[in-house]
């Protein structure tokens, strides 16, 4: 039964990734106006190329949707994505230096946590006219993916994020099929002392992994452990972020879990922070809880876990009167590029050309403005990326003639400007 639900959930993904995004990025248009978890009515006027993201949830769903080019700033909590270190680390203990440093970067869109947000600073952007987003906290994996959608449609990344977030939503069900009808081990979650309760994202990440939270039955959120609660309750697993140990006292070494060397360490910025990565957090919990179950899911679908996802270097398209020249170079390999225009048949192609771009040729007398290109990208293990490009984008001739005509223009223009100052400077002498 589990191996149905994934090759079924394999199928509709890989079907809504193949040709089901296109229509939903059509709605994808600004101005657009939201309400944020403050009920705070936010208009984003156009789509925002300058995104600053205070937290680093945020710009890690960002990277996830292959969005992070537009991200200017960050908080110092997502310096382990790659290219981070491009980004202006936004930090500041006085808040009107925070403001400052956030204006200076000159944002058009700013994405800021509900946990730690700060009502002074946020009230100064928006009194600045910078449109700025509050976000709720996310207690459960399945508003981790909405979010993800969210902020997708929140940046003129629909698609991407749309197509994210129904990756999310096969692992998810996945796993949950794959644990169902499984025994749930006792386990708790230890960083530094304290654990999550119920109504917490990490509670869903232990019982999505067929784990039995003992703490949600004690309490909500986050709060500190006593040792005489953790000898009760005597936790079979113990789950911890890798920067954080199990504490080193009587009442932690006593209990089942540390004696039977059954201690959880993950990726730190996978289990705590409400991001698409959480799934890989789970995953990890799965596959050491339930081996059998999780080498099941894995052979179940493509979309498992979340890897690094295809990325793009370049893209770009121009008009001729054939048609459409499609130019796309992602970063690294990729299993296909696939284009598939508003207007008619996708095109496909798996050989890069020698300086490792893909060139397509969309046939069509129809190509005009208005229309809308879905590009994909298929990594070698499956996993897509998206973006569409408008034909709004394209420019009116070739670059290389633009380039040529600019050329001519200025071979013009010297000779009629410097003819004059040579006459006068021979008139002097």
């Amino acid at each position: 039964m589990r191996r149905l639900l994934c090759v079924g959930l394999c199928i509709l993904l890989l079907s809504v990734a193949g040709g089901g995004i296109a229509g939903g990025a059509e709605s994808c248009a600004f101005p657009y106006q939201t309400t944020d978890a403050t009920g705070t009515e936010v208009t984003i006027p156009a789509d925002p190329d300058r995104i600053v993201t205070l937290t680093p949830s945020a710009a890690q769903t960002m990277w996830e949707i292959d969005a992070f080019d537009e991200v200017v700033g960050t908080s110092m909590y997502a310096s382990y994505l790659p290219g981070a270190e491009e980004k202006q680390v936004i930090s500041a203990e006085a808040d009107q230096a925070m403001v400052e440093q956030i204006v200076d970067l000159e944002p058009t869109l700013v994405l800021v946590p509900n946990a730690s947000h700060d009502p002074a600073v946020v009230g100064q952007l928006r009194g600045l006219s910078i449109p700025t987003i509050v976000f709720a906290e996310q207690s459960t994996l399945e508003e981790i993916t909405e979010q993800t959608e969210r902020i997708g449609r929140l940046t003129g990344n629909c698609a991407a994020g749309e197509l994210r977030a129904t990756q999310l939503r096969a692992t998810i069900a996945a796993m949950e099929g794959a644990t169902e009808d499984l025994e749930r081990p006792r386990g708790l979650n230890s960083f530094y002392g304290y654990s999550s309760g119920a109504e917490t994202f990490t509670d869903d990440i232990m019982h999505t992994a067929g784990v039995s939270n003992l703490a949600a039955a004690r309490f909500t959120g986050w709060q500190q452990l006593s040792e005489e609660v953790v000898v009760t309750d005597d936790p079979e697993w113990l789950i911890a972020p890798a920067d954080s140990p199990i504490p080193d006292t009587p009442a932690y070494q006593s209990t089942t879990a540390a004696r039977a060397g059954q201690v959880i360490y993950l990726d730190t910025n996978e289990l705590q922070q409400p991001a698409p990565r959480a799934v890989n957090a789970t995953g990890a919990v799965l596959a050491a809880v339930h081996p059998a179950a999780h080498q099941e899911l894995l052979a179940g679908g493509p979309w498992y876990p979340i890897a690094e996802p295809p990325r793009f270097e370049a893209s770009s398209f121009e008009r001729h009167d054939e048609g459409v020249t499609v130019t796309v170079r992602p970063r690294a390999q990729v299993a296909a590029v696939r284009v598939t225009p508003s207007w008619g048949a996708q095109v496909t192609s798996t050989r890069p050309d020698a300086n490792g771009s893909h060139v397509l040729e969309i046939p069509s007398d129809t190509a005009a403005s208005g229309g809308q290109l879905q590009i994909e990208l298929q990594g070698p293990d499956g996993l897509t990326s998206v973006r569409v490009m408008s034909m709004e984008d394209a420019p009116d001739e070739p670059p290389a003639e633009q380039s040529q005509d600019r050329m001519l223009l200025v071979a013009a223009i010297i000779p009629a400007i410097a003819a004059p100052l040579i006459w006068m400077l021979l008139r002097r002498r």
